[in-house]
């Protein structure tokens, strides 16, 4: 059994073609009610629902949770499966509220795939562009550790930042490393 939950007061996101609440949980309980409740706090961020936290609770009159639990955990399909039944309105091109969407087992399944694209689609494409404005970030920091300061712009962890510095680096947009200390050769 799925549940969502919107957080009241979050504001309203577009996603897709899909109006949702910015804020939302999404509660997972088992079919058989003795194992464990999950919870998906979701957030909207870019136009893309994510998942920002996930509690696993043993149900009061049922068994602890086990690292069976975790293993068939489907947090993808909950969470494609959540955001299709949540996102009951859609957006015009121009952004007005058009028209609730059935749930009908066959329009359900077209919002599972239209949430499926949006979450694929989203996620950053390493372009050119992107390295040209790493290499912008890490010069504009490289007296103040560059690495963090590109995390920090672009909102990605450490080791993604330190990604797209050497993305930029082979794509020449940032001169060779110098070793041991931040900044390029000349």
């Amino acid at each position: 059994m799925i549940q969502v939950v919107p957080k009241l007061s979050s504001g309203s996101a577009i996603v897709g073609n899909r109006l949702m609440s910015r804020h939302f949980t999404i509660r997972v309980q088992q079919e058989d009610r003795t194992g464990p409740g999950f919870e998906l706090l979701m957030q909207v961020h870019d136009g893309r629902p994510q998942c920002r936290e996930v509690r696993v609770t043993s149900q009061p009159s049922g068994r602890e949770v086990q690292n069976q639990d975790l293993r068939v955990a489907r947090l993808e399909d909950w969470i494609e499966q959540g955001c299709s039944v949540f996102g009951t309105f859609t957006v015009s091109e121009e952004g007005t509220v058009r028209s609730a969407i059935r749930l009908d087992p066959e329009s359900l399944k077209v919002a599972r795939k239209d949430v499926r694209a949006v979450r694929r689609d989203g996620r950053r494409k390493i372009s050119d562009e992107l390295l040209r404005q790493v290499a912008e970030v890490y010069r504009a920091n490289v007296d103040d550790r560059p690495t963090a300061a590109v995390a920090d712009h672009f909102g990605k962890a450490h080791r993604t930042a330190g990604l797209y510095v050497r993305l930029a680096r082979e794509a020449g947009f940032l001169g060779a490393s110098v070793r041991g200390r931040a900044g390029e050769r000349s």
